[in-house]
Formats: structure tokens, C-alpha cells, sequence
């Protein structure tokens, strides 16, 4: 069984005046490209509108539940009416997210809060979500972390540029004030995903493990005196020239050593 369910009966087509239609308040675009939408403004007035937009009856007014972009286009040329499909339904709400979730062009913060938005209008777990969605578990997981991140960076980031990644990685990490101190820089497109990762503090764990190789060096090290001393007792004088010229590249090969760990 389909996860939204649309019935044959639940739409019939209308023309409805457009005074009486308004936008979805809860749609999850919040930016729109007005010049684009210009653009299809004037194809609507050379061509007519091809697909009706989907509306809601609540009172004596029709919400948008697709085709917000159209209706906006209908608005700029000033129509008088606009070919809609009233749809009757319960679920208008998922619909509407879908609809949006589907497009290319939303921003990261939009999909994450429509996604997120879907999971709660209908109880979906993130398995569910992304079965609809075309999208993995994992996915969906990571996208509506971006709903995490303080408010200030999910409206900043509506008006640029940011990739989806910078904004989970982001997301994923504890310290806000990192975050913020990061986000600086992300807004000026110069953070990528392996800047955010070097960034992380250590864990407890990590500098643990730092710890005890830091003994095992020093262990190594000294244990490195007593194997030179037991050499000096084995090789002593009367040295072959063959022997000699073993040392000669031995001499070679640890001052290579040293003044790598050194450096």
C-alpha cells in the first residue's frame, strides 16, 4: 500500500478566482527565485497554464498545496482566476511536503525542515521518510540534523550557498561555539567537510591512546641505549673492510631516521 493514498474521488478540477487563494504558511520553501518565476509568469501568459495547481478548501479560502510557484506566477499577471485541483483528502499536508521535498532547487535548512516536518504530519520513522522520499535511512538521518543547528545559521544559510554537507557536518558537532566560529568562515565559502573534522575536539579516548603511545616511544628510546651498548660489546676493533662498510650505511640509514623524527 502506498504511503499517501490518493483516491480518483478525492480531486476534481476548478476554476477559482484568485483573490479567494492564498499560500500554504506552512509550506517548507521559504526562498523563492523571483526572476524565475517572472520567466514562468510570462510563459503562462503566452501558453496558458498545462497543469492546474492543487489547492485546499478551509473556510471560505483555497491553500496552496502544490504548485506555489504557479500561483505566484498567476499573481504577477495579475489573473483574474487560475485552474485548480480541489483536492478533498486528509493527508494535504504530506502531500504538499512531498511535492516540495521532490524539487531540486530547495535549499538544505528547507529539506531538512520538510523532511522533518513529513516524519511528524505522519509518523514516519526515517525508514519510512526516505522510502518515500527515494532516499536512504542513513540519509535522512544525517539531513534533519541540519534542524539542529542554531537558528541564526539555518536563516543565513537560505541566502547562500552552502553545501548540504558543510551544514551536516556542522550539525554533528557539540561545542556551538566551534560552530559559530566555523560557520564565519563557511559563509564565505572557504570550509570544507575535512576542515570541519580536523576540527573536532579529542576525545577523552583519543588523547588516552595519544598517552600511552607517548610511553611506548619513551620506552622505545631508552630501550635504544642498552641495544647500542650490547652492539659496542659485539663489534669492536679489527673490523673487515666489508664490515666496515656495513656500518658506513647503517650510520647512513639512522641519521636518516633521526632527522626525520626529529624534523
Amino acid at each position: 500500500m502506498a504511503l499517501i493514498d490518493i483516491k480518483e474521488t478525492d480531486v476534481t478540477v476548478s476554476e477559482i478566482a484568485i483573490d479567494r487563494v492564498i499560500a500554504d504558511p506552512n509550506q517548507p520553501r521559504r526562498v523563492f527565485d523571483n526572476e524565475k518565476i517572472k520567466e514562468l509568469a510570462s510563459s503562462i501568459k503566452q501558453q496558458g497554464l498545462i497543469s492546474p495547481i492543487t489547492v485546499r478548501e478551509e473556510g471560505d479560502k483555497f491553500i496552496v498545496v502544490a504548485g506555489e510557484r504557479r500561483y505566484r506566477a498567476h499573481l504577477i499577471n495579475k489573473s483574474s482566476t487560475i485552474n485548480c485541483i480541489l483536492y478533498t483528502g486528509d493527508n494535504y499536508a504530506s502531500i504538499s511536503v512531498v511535492e516540495n521535498l521532490q524539487r531540486e532547487d530547495l535549499k538544505p535548512v528547507e529539506e531538512a525542515r520538510g523532511v522533518k516536518s513529513l516524519m511528524e504530519e505522519m509518523g514516519l520513522s526515517q525508514s519510512k521518510a526516505g522510502d518515500l522520499l527515494g532516499k536512504s535511512r542513513v540519509a535522512i538521518n544525517q539531513l534533519v540534523k541540519i534542524v539542529s543547528l542554531p537558528s541564526e545559521i539555518q536563516e543565513e544559510s537560505l541566502t547562500l550557498d552552502t553545501s548540504k554537507a558543510v551544514l551536516i557536518e556542522l550539525a554533528l558537532l557539540t561545542d556551538k561555539e566551534l560552530v559559530l566560529k566555523l560557520w564565519k568562515k563557511a559563509k564565505k565559502g572557504k570550509l570544507t567537510v575535512a576542515e570541519i573534522r580536523n576540527a573536532k575536539p579529542i576525545s577523552k579516548e583519543k588523547e588516552a591512546g595519544k598517552g600511552a603511545n607517548k610511553t611506548r616511544q619513551s620506552k622505545a628510546i631508552h630501550s635504544s641505549y642498552s641495544a647500542v651498548e650490547k652492539f659496542k660489546d659485539v663489534v669492536k676493533d679489527d673490523l673487515t673492510e666489508a664490515q666496515k662498510v656495513e656500518l658506513e650505511e647503517l650510520k647512513k640509514y639512522w641519521d636518516e631516521v633521526f632527522s626525520r623524527l626529529i624534523d
